[in-house]
């Protein structure tokens, strides 16, 4: 398959660190992009609709909507005195988009001249915040969770009846839903982090939240995929020993042990928020699952990165030994619906490479991005199309695309000679994908190519959105 080229390229961003953590692509190409800003950032410079943000204090969340030749529709920001952040995003049909992310101290979202403005408080360090957006980019409704001590939300995933599923991570007590009557409230068992998975209907109250995790070490969820059933899988890392689902509850009930300093883990949840099933794979040091996309057939594909060796799939039939070739080497693992493993391959090389986000296609195949660092070889020369990628610089982006099979279809390259990485992707039906991250000083994008486009950052880091052909 020939490699995809560029259609276009767009920053953001101002003399601050500006970052684009998560995309999500509409039915006509249009996408709506999550993330945070520094100052002053200027969205759709020197377009009709180009548009100044302010933070108010540290860093502030952004939303912000792109037309489907990469000209901006409108950017919304909300924040308050201290860093703030928008961490995962996904839309709906009608062209809304529910948000995750933190806050700290009081931020108010909306505008009251546009109606429906809210203020929410956290109740400690950070907060989690849920947000829905009208396709106009007001908003609909915001929500928060959380307790005394930083609480993330990280992934949100919404389903086609306007419900959301999400996870992030949470410490000491959170309270879910406060006031709705599904209140619920997460305690985990010392004073690390642990997983929550929660579940929020289309008007923004509490429909069932559940924790994971164990009482030593640090457990995260990073990435979370619904079905349309209203069933979920999700990836993230714990350590040491962490409990999935709760016996008690008429569900499944697992405990996992890490191999090491934290370990992968793939688990599915009913629509009923039990545990349907779990599994997990690392090495003696430290593994993360940090982007996962289903199929509509209950299938999922994760994403990540991983040290040393790896087996994926341990006494299954397809079970898999990954070696990495430096540091940290990117994983891309396919799931079967009842949580055995299909297929798990690996790409990297002698530094640091990490696969951040990941989007899957009505056929199967999958569209991923990451960073990686001097050179990564994606591929392999016996299953054909092995491709070497080698940055200009220290850390880049890139852009590969999986057949459904697990063989590699192509993959790219965008960057400079500073840092640059890919953090979220959405996938359109066309093959197409539209890509979210930050690049710093100047970055080529489609290099050699008929589109080929430079962008240079305002400052520090900016925000590049991309589209790039199937």
């Amino acid at each position: 398959m020939p490699p995809s080229s560029l259609v276009w390229a767009k920053g953001a961003g101002g003399t601050g660190n500006d970052y684009g953590r998560g995309i999500a692509a509409l039915i006509d190409g249009s996408a709506i992009v999550t993330g945070s800003f520094r100052g002053i950032a200027t969205f759709g410079a020197g377009e009709g609709n180009e548009t100044f943000l302010s933070s108010v204090g540290m860093d502030d969340i952004f939303i912000a909507r792109y037309n489907p030749d990469g000209t901006l529709a409108w950017a919304k920001s909300t924040g308050g005195g201290s860093g703030d952040g928008g961490k995962g995003i996904s839309a709906l049909s009608d062209g809304s988009a529910i948000v995750t992310g933190y806050f700290v101290g009081t931020v108010t979202f909306g505008n009251a001249s546009e109606g429906n403005e809210t203020v929410l408080s956290s109740a400690g360090v950070a907060d989690i915040f849920i947000a829905k957006y009208n396709p106009d980019g007001t908003l609909a409704w915001a929500k928060r969770s959380g307790g005394g001590s930083p609480d993330v939300g990280y992934a949100i995933s919404a389903i086609p009846d306007g419900s959301a599923l999400l996870t992030g991570l949470f410490q000491g007590t959170a309270t879910f839903g406060a006031g709705d009557g599904n209140e619920t409230v997460l305690f985990t068992e010392a004073g690390d982090y642990n997983i929550f998975i929660a579940k929020y209907n289309p008007n923004g109250t509490l429909a069932w939240a559940k924790s994971a995790g164990g009482a030593s070490g640090n457990d995260y969820g990073y990435g979370i995929s619904a079905l349309p059933d209203g069933s979920a899988i999700v990836t993230g890392s714990f350590a040491d020993s962490a409990t999935f689902g709760n016996a008690s509850e008429g569900g499944n009930e697992k405990v996992l042990t890490s191999a090491g300093g934290g370990d992968i883990f793939i688990a599915k949840y009913n629509p009923n928020g039990t545990l349907a099933w779990v599994k997990s794979t690392g090495s003696v040091n430290r593994d993360e699952g940090l982007g996962i996309s289903v199929l509509s057939d209950g299938s999922a594909i994760v994403t990540g990165y991983y040290q040393s060796n790896v087996t994926f799939g341990a006494s299954e039939g397809n079970e898999t030994v990954l070696t990495s070739a430096g540091m940290l080497d990117i994983f891309i693992a396919k799931y079967n619906p009842d949580g055995t493993l299909a297929w798990a391959k690996s790409a990297g090389g002698g530094n640091w490479d990490e696969g951040h986000g990941i989007s899957t296609l009505p056929d199967g195949s999958a569209l991923v991005t990451g960073y990686f660092r001097w050179s990564a070889t994606f591929g392999n020369a016996s299953e054909g199309n092995e491709t070497v990628l080698i940055t200009p610089g220290f850390e880049d982006i890139f852009i590969a695309k999986y057949n459904p099979d697990g063989t590699l279809a192509w993959a790219k390259r965008a960057g400079g000679v500073d840092y640059d990485s890919g953090y979220g992707i959405s996938a359109l039906s066309d093959g197409s994908a539209i890509v979210t991250g930050y690049f710093q000083n100047t970055a080529i994008f489609g290099a050699g190519e008929p589109n080929e486009t430079d962008l240079i950052s305002f400052g520090n880091s900016d925000i590049f959105i991309a589209k790039f052909n199937p």
